[in-house]
């Protein structure tokens, strides 16, 4: 329930539950679930309808929205176990040493199963309806199951399992060490870039627009470099951060494009992309 309440996607969790006990025909234990499973809903309700018409106006805001395409399941499959393709791929070989030889038990490794892939369906579905994008973080319940059955492998073939897990450690740790080492975006900086733009002429956009807050905390004067309602600006410096998706940079330089402006360039400004538009005269 507390899971539920702080966490809404867990209840993937729970419905894998209730759904295995549907199949293995244990309506004492879908009877338990079932009712658990709604008490925690009925306890979240009051919260979400509270925050509901806040959240939808945060998502809009940020211009946010669902997406999906065929790299969301390599996307999926990438980044849900935070080991990148190569620790994927040695935990999805180990996971399957366990299926072939059936262990745990076929029962036990039906739930397992059904805790790996029921999760990832119910999430995207969520987003959705939630007209939210597809993130790797949402699906992090499905990591005990990926461990426990993988670690089932031993039982199959020690030697195997053993040396694919030794490379896996390998791998995961050049991950995390790439992860602290790899560069950050330097808010400031950016910043600092921007506003020199704007002393040149242009008006600043930013894409998402609750970002300026990012870019403009150690410049407070900046934001009445905004590009404001009323006619087109002879010039456009957008910012669109290093956490927005390749679809959700496109649209918006379509999105102004379509406004009337035209794109003249595009460059990394420590860390973030920040496109140049102009207005044809």
């Amino acid at each position: 329930m507390a899971a539920l309440y702080t966490q809404p996607y867990s209840g993937s969790v729970a419905i894998a539950h209730v759904l295995w006990s549907v199949v293995c025909r244990e309506f004492r234990a879908v009877r338990f679930g079932g009712s658990a499973l709604g008490v925690a809903a009925a306890a979240f309700l009051p919260g979400y309808l509270w925050v509901r018409v806040e959240w939808v106006t945060g998502v809009v805001r940020q211009n946010f929205h669902f997406a999906i395409s065929a790299k969301t399941p390599l996307m999926i499959f990438r980044e849900a176990a935070g080991a990148g393709y190569w620790g994927s791929g040695l935990l999805a070989i180990l996971r399957g040493l366990a299926v072939v030889a059936r262990r745990p038990s076929t029962r036990a490794q039906t739930l397992l199963l059904l805790l790996i892939a029921l999760p990832p369906v119910a999430i995207v579905a969520a987003d959705a309806l939630g007209g939210y994008f597809v993130a790797s973080r949402q699906f992090m319940w499905i990591l005990p199951a990926v461990a426990v059955l993988a670690a089932s492998a031993f039982e199959r073939n020690l030697r195997v399992a053993a040396a694919l897990s030794a490379f896996l450690v390998v791998v995961s740790i050049r991950q995390s060490a790439l992860f602290f080492t790899a560069p950050r975006a330097d808010w400031q900086a950016t910043g600092l870039f921007l506003s020199g733009q704007a002393k040149n002429g242009a008006c600043i956009e930013y894409d998402p627009p609750g970002f300026s807050v990012l870019y403009e905390l150690f410049l407070p004067d900046m934001e009445h470099s905004r590009c404001r309602e009323g006619p087109l600006a002879p010039q456009v410096v957008l910012a669109i951060p290093p956490t927005s998706t390749a679809q959700l940079r496109d649209d918006a330089i379509r999105a102004r494009i379509a406004g009337g402006y035209t794109q003249d360039s595009e460059s990394d400004v420590a860390g973030s992309t920040v496109v140049f538009f102009h207005r044809p005269q």
